[in-house]
């Protein structure tokens, strides 16, 4: 298993450029985005955060020279409707969920079998997170989001105990925590790092053809930093987390915007 490393010794993107290129060498490029966060910033309502219109004309016109993937634990429909660019790849649920251009569609079959548990919990969820304040819960095909960004912190603790107490027994979920929400979801052995992966060999590209950059900001993308260590560029937005398993740091969602542009005017 590689190294973590704290967040504050990466070296910033947007300085390491001329090296990235360097990499690359004779190569293509292949981008792996999260959406928020990364993309996006976090707001306390998912339904209403929007992708700016400068940063989507750049993935767009970034799609018509390199393969482009979001990788988002959104629901793939929400996603695709949030971007809304043909030629890019959607992996949805932590890449339970994957389409694209061509006819490109993959959807776990254990996943899949599970999808009546996960809306059971969810129900369940949604009547005992009415009785905390600045709680809510999102039902999604394949996981329960539990929000709690806005409560206090002596709510988030009985939020999580409520949590641990009502998962006993269901042992075909689990339940990860990310940046002020708890998402349960699907016992598989599939994450975002994963899907990554069944995308680059879907698409039929290795790493001799293409440079894989994914930028992330979360505890799942960390799964995907992991399975390109040594074989892509990781990044991580914001770095928030404690640990990182990111080659390189980018500051907010503005920055992903200028280290973009600055990639597409050097190469």
């Amino acid at each position: 298993m590689s190294k973590t490393q704290d967040p504050e010794t990466l070296q910033n993107a947007l300085e390491a450029v001329d090296e990235i290129i360097e990499k690359k060498g004779q190569r293509s490029f292949l981008f792996f985005f999260d959406f928020d966060g990364t993309l996006a910033p976090i707001g306390p309502d998912p339904d209403k955060v929007e992708l700016q219109q400068s940063l989507k004309k750049q993935l767009q016109k970034l799609s018509e020279d390199f393969p482009v993937a979001i990788v988002s634990g959104r629901d793939r429909a929400d996603i695709e409707s949030k971007i809304a660019i043909e030629s890019l790849y959607y992996a949805g649920s932590h890449g339970f969920d994957i389409s694209g251009p061509n006819g490109t569609s993959h959807l776990h079959p254990e996943a899949d079998r599970l999808i009546p548990l996960i809306e059971e919990t969810g129900k369940e969820f949604k009547e005992k997170m009415l009785n905390y304040e600045e709680v809510w819960v999102e039902l999604k095909k394949f996981a329960v989001a539990i929000h709690y960004r806005m409560a206090e912190e002596e709510t988030v603790k009985q939020v999580h105990e409520e949590i641990r107490s009502t998962m006993k027994g269901k042992d075909d979920l689990i339940w990860d925590e990310g940046k002020g929400i708890v998402e349960i979801k699907p016992a598989v052995d599939w994450h975002k790092g994963k899907a990554v992966l069944w995308l680059m060999e879907h698409l039929e590209i290795d790493t001799q053809q293409a440079l894989p950059i994914y930028l992330g900001d979360d505890t799942t993308d960390e799964d995907a930093f992991q399975v390109l260590k040594d074989k892509g560029i990781s990044i991580l937005v914001d770095g928030d987390s404690q640990q990182t398993h990111a080659d390189y740091l980018l500051e907010s969602q503005h920055d992903v915007s200028v280290f973009i542009e600055k990639l597409r005017s050097d190469v």
